[in-house]
């Protein structure tokens, strides 16, 4: 056409588009976790890759840390019962900016709640490293989809609560751990809690509350305590970290302590008892040694852990009902048996402090000689007699300095609580006006 040149045509200006979130919507946490979710954010011209996000504001926005990908945490873990949120709600209000290569930027607002775990301690010693599940169904095995975690250094633990099957009360359940006292890793011992009448609470698995959760009413778990010399309720035992109030010198505490740690050992000699593949779960041997105190405590009005007779019956009948294979004879286990009420006779000792290094020598002697000569006699690689040699308690803890000094008045080798002459004096304590001073004064 004429009339002079055709107009250039308009420059077209590509249009930045903002980054866009997918919305994870309310997001939970179990108290005692600092990992929340990634955050995920694209960008139509550089893909995530080109976003970075930051924490841009909200309520709580210095509770939280988040990567520049997307990885969103708590800066602590948070705790249910003390809300550490604006608001005091357990949930956290938090605002995620993402920004695209050229600046363009979008904002999510998300609420994080927390969760209440159901949380505690695992104590023969604090046991470490030990697997702790929520038995939902009751049958003393990890399944899929009951909560698992690990106890920690000091043997504490946070796990989710989990729902129970249709008429079935949850247990905790504590397999294998190390001793923090003693440092001995004890692969097979299993214990066991039912929750106190207050879930939030925090909770004690110990030998004890094993013994508990085996008695099948109120009133029977009532005459155990009773039976084994324990007042207080059966929550109060349950909710009571007997470790921790027995280290800070709390009596109650360290008596109930004893009896954890007298317990344990006839969990853990039981077990050297019978064959690897005897049990059908690892609560197996452990619920069957509970029994047998329940049974003893609901048909007599005291159980004696300190006696030769109840420990005989305990490990008898325990071992029968699991391994009815077992080729340990009667003899066998009665030399065991009362090998076992001397330790714990040592440990009942109330003048030893059940968290000191007399009673952690006491217990190593126990975990290590006394268990390592009980799986030989049932081996059948020795005998009654050079069994019931070895594991004399002069024997046990001769080279337990500690022990031997807290419960050997006169220094004859001899404790107090197995010596009829505490003195050395020639006169036998019960005719002894001053049994623990040869000057008798």
């Amino acid at each position: 056409s004429s009339g002079g040149d055709d107009a250039a045509p308009a420059a077209i200006v590509p249009t930045n588009n903002a980054p866009t979130f997918t919305d994870p919507g309310t997001l939970s946490v179990l108290e005692g976790s600092t990992t929340v979710a990634t955050i995920e954010a694209k960008d139509l011209e550089s893909g995530s890759a080109g976003v970075t996000q930051t924490i841009s504001g909200g309520a709580d926005a210095s509770s939280f840390t988040i990567t520049s990908d997307g990885v969103l945490t708590f800066a602590t873990a948070q705790d249910f019962e003390v809300p550490g949120d604006s608001d005091g709600d357990n949930v956290f209000e938090v605002t995620i900016q993402g920004e695209d290569q050229a600046g363009a930027t979008a904002t999510l607002n998300l609420s994080v709640a927390i969760t209440d775990a159901i949380e505690g301690r695992i104590i023969d010693g604090p046991l470490s490293g030990a697997q702790v599940f929520i038995d939902l169904d009751d049958d003393g095995t990890l399944d899929e989809g009951e909560p698992s975690v690990t106890s920690d250094e000091n043997g504490f633990f946070k796990a989710a609560p989990g729902v129970a099957a249709e008429g079935v009360t949850k247990k905790i359940v504590s397999i294998g751990g190390t001793d923090t006292a003693t440092g001995k890793e004890l692969p097979n011992i299993a214990l066991i809690s039912t929750l106190p009448s207050d879930p939030t609470k925090p909770v004690s698995v110990t030998p004890l509350t094993t013994v508990i959760s085996s008695a099948s009413t109120p009133e029977e778990q009532a005459k155990v305590l009773t039976a084994l010399g324990i007042t207080g309720t059966v929550d109060e035992l349950l909710t009571t970290d007997t470790w921790a109030l027995a280290e800070a010198g709390d009596t109650t505490a360290q008596e109930l302590q004893r009896k954890n740690q007298q317990i344990g050992l006839i969990l853990q000699t039981a077990d050297s008892l019978v064959s690897d593949d005897a049990a059908s779960s690892a609560t197996a041997l452990t619920e069957a040694v509970a029994a047998q105190i329940v049974e003893i405590a609901t048909t007599n009005d005291t159980v004696d852990l300190t006696s030769t007779a109840t420990v005989t019956e305990v490990l008898s009948d325990s071992v029968a009902a699991v391994d009815t294979t077992s080729t340990v004879d009667a003899a066998a286990i009665a030399a065991v048996a009362d090998s076992v009420a001397d330790v714990n006779t040592l440990v009942a000792d109330p003048t030893i402090d059940p968290t000191g290094d007399a009673a952690k020598e006491i217990a190593e002697a126990a975990q290590t000689d006394l268990i390592s000569s009980v799986e030989s006699l049932a081996a059948g690689t020795t005998d009654t007699t050079e069994f019931a040699a070895a594991t004399d308690t002069t024997t046990l803890l001769k080279d337990s300095t500690a022990a031997v000094a807290a419960i050997d008045t006169d220094g004859d080798g001899i404790s107090d609580l197995l010596d009829t002459d505490d003195d050395n004096d020639g006169v036998e304590d019960a005719k002894d006006a001053f049994s623990l001073n040869k000057d008798e004064s």
